[in-house]
């Protein structure tokens, strides 16, 4: 299986499906809830991530570390799973700037269609770490990389400490105010593979971008990343994206991701002062937990 981790998202827990729950009714938030749409009753769904980073940017062959086949599908329901997170990339899903790869999104659908048949519910992730392969990470094609010439230099040990440096922050700041239209033709290729899943009663919904973050050396980010920081860089990405995923699959939630330094237990920020209330109801928030004394030292994980 590819890089399987634990998922972590915010989900109350009631019952654990029956094998085959995923061919039911589409799911739904409601009052906090992942619920069946059909009944009503709440799901809670335990997975594990499936994603593969390097070319070709999905699990593929039949190695036990590259693939995810029905074999795979059968071990994870067996071991009490229900669900995976799914990660694409916007360099396979737009490897040419404005051109969407309809081989990759077939691609997509096949794998989540393996899952969905053997009763594993899919979340799908727009994975990113570091911006792009530019910068020893993954994530953003080479064309959606605008960093104005800030010298990169590269480390042995990469993650996460690339994302303190000036080329990295500058990506995200040239994304986040949509230089040259980037922003605009992520939301493009993303709504364009919403809509091959549609029809997919087991695709839950889309992760918008996993972890993101603000250029650190830029007013008003830093670490953490203070409120005024997400509410403008990361609500109006958010309010470009998420509309246009709902029209692409009206029954799909999206799940947004807040600041990446949420996930070491610092206060959440998007939909709280000074920012704009959340304006999209019905929605899922996603956040990763790191209890492991970085960056915080010394402060429980309970407290985190």
């Amino acid at each position: 299986m590819a890089r399987a981790l634990p998922m972590l998202l915010v989900l109350a827990a009631l019952a654990l499906p029956a094998a085959g729950a995923a061919a039911a009714a589409p799911l739904a938030i409601k009052d906090g809830r992942i619920v069946d749409r059909a009944t009503g009753a709440t799901v809670v769904l335990r997975g594990v991530n499936v994603v593969y980073k390097p070319a070709p940017y999905l699990p593929h062959g039949s190695s036990e570390r590259t693939s995810f086949d029905r074999q795979d599908v059968r071990r994870l329901r067996s071991w009490g799973f229900n669900a995976i997170r799914l990660g694409v990339t916007w360099k396979a899903l737009m490897p040419t700037r404005g051109h969407v790869s309809r081989t990759y999104i077939a691609q997509v659908a096949k794998l989540a269609r393996v899952a969905e048949r053997g009763g594993l519910y899919v979340l799908i992730d727009m994975h990113q770490d570091l911006w792009s392969e530019q910068f020893q990470g993954n994530g953003a094609p080479a064309w959606a990389t605008i960093t104005d010439g800030l010298p990169f230099k590269k480390r042995k040990n990469p993650f996460p400490l690339n994302y303190l440096q000036p080329p990295v922050g500058r990506a995200f700041t040239s994304f986040f105010e949509n230089r040259d239209g980037i922003r605009t033709l992520y939301v493009r290729a993303y709504a364009a593979l919403a809509r091959k899943l549609r029809g997919d009663t087991g695709v839950v919904g889309f992760d918008v971008m996993n972890e993101p973050i603000c250029e650190v050396a830029k007013a008003p980010c830093g670490l953490p990343v203070p409120p005024e920081a997400a509410g403008k860089w990361l609500q109006p990405f958010y309010d470009e994206l998420i509309p246009a995923l709902k029209t692409a699959a009206p029954r799909r939630a999206a799940f947004y991701e807040d600041a990446v330094s949420v996930n070491a237990g610092f206060p959440f920020l998007l939909g709280y002062p000074p920012n704009k209330a959340w304006p999209f109801p019905g929605e899922a928030l996603s956040f990763h937990v790191y209890c492991n004394g970085i960056p915080r030292p010394g402060v429980p994980c309970e407290t985190q």
